[in-house]
């Protein structure tokens, strides 16, 4: 079986009032799930670039990047029978504008969640791992 790499970036997005955004979207079989924002870097673009970029077309929300490391997770599935070794970079951001109804066609809602809530509701133990962590070390810093 063939083996593809793929660079994604996405992020943990929480608004002004606190809450957590995540979507709900459907996976390569069609099936219903929630997850953080994140997709492909274009050509030339940095990790942090795309990922402000993806927040954007799929939640419809314009944020700023808050300051701290990057979590990174890494994770193999099949496509169309090839193996895929993804890796995705997931930074903080805030939302400072946008319109949430504005996302792109492939994702199904976006909603903006109290923090522990909508961490939990992630489908993805990834996922909810790293934005479980940069909510405790929001806390931990106050930001």
């Amino acid at each position: 079986m063939d083996t593809v790499f793929e660079h994604s970036a996405g992020g943990i997005v929480l608004t002004d009032d606190g809450r957590l955004v995540i979507l709900r979207t459907r996976n390569l079989k069609d099936e219903p799930v929630f997850a953080l924002p994140k997709g492909h870097l274009h050509p030339g673009e940095t990790a942090r670039q795309a990922a402000r970029r993806e927040v954007t077309e799929e939640t419809g929300y314009l944020v700023d990047h808050v300051t701290g490391p990057a979590r990174t997770v890494s994770y193999w599935f099949v496509r169309d029978g090839i193996r895929v070794r993804k890796r995705v970079d997931f930074f903080r951001f805030v939302v400072v504008g946008g319109d949430p109804t504005d996302h792109d066609f492939e994702i199904d809602e976006v909603l903006a969640l109290e923090p522990g809530e909508g961490a939990a509701l992630l489908t993805y133990k990834s996922e909810r791992t790293i934005a479980l962590r940069a909510l405790e070390n929001r806390q931990e810093h106050g930001a």
